[in-house]
């Protein structure tokens, strides 16, 4: 129970880090984010098994965001970014990496990518990507 408290925690306050300044406030005193972005993505092993608690950062080249989630039992992970005021191509530098070692099935290598978006890629404003983790020689 406490893990999953962490785990929203956690999700809000880096939802609330790297929004802030998209936040807008209406009339009626309700903030809502004018511009946003959803990468969401699932982390497997080599057989197509999700891996869970897999540490997920997001950079925004160029821009102060470094957003860090975890990938849930199912290996799905979701990072928000805010994208207010930022010009396209926006640049994503991801780094994927087992920070639990033999805890979750195994002991995988670190993957780092690089996702480029161009405004005519966003579909409902979300990105989507998959990722498969190769087990570590020792």
């Amino acid at each position: 129970m406490k893990i999953k408290n962490i785990a929203a925690i956690s999700l809000l306050a880096g939802l609330l880090t790297s929004c802030s300044a998209g936040m807008v406030m209406d009339p009626a005193g309700d903030a809502y984010f004018e511009e946003m972005l959803t990468l969401m993505g699932v982390v497997s092993d080599e057989d197509g098994n999700p891996i869970n608690h897999i540490k997920v950062t997001v950079e925004c080249d160029g821009y102060e965001l470094v957003n860090t989630v975890y990938t849930s039992a199912k290996g799905r992970f979701y990072s928000f970014i805010d994208t207010y005021g930022k010009e396209y191509p926006i640049i994503l530098d991801i780094t994927i990496e087992d920070v639990d070692g033999e805890n979750n099935g195994g002991l995988y290598e670190t993957l780092t990518d690089r996702i480029t978006i161009l405004e005519d890629y966003i579909s409902n404003g979300t990105v989507e990507a998959t990722y498969r983790l190769t087990r570590a020689t020792l």
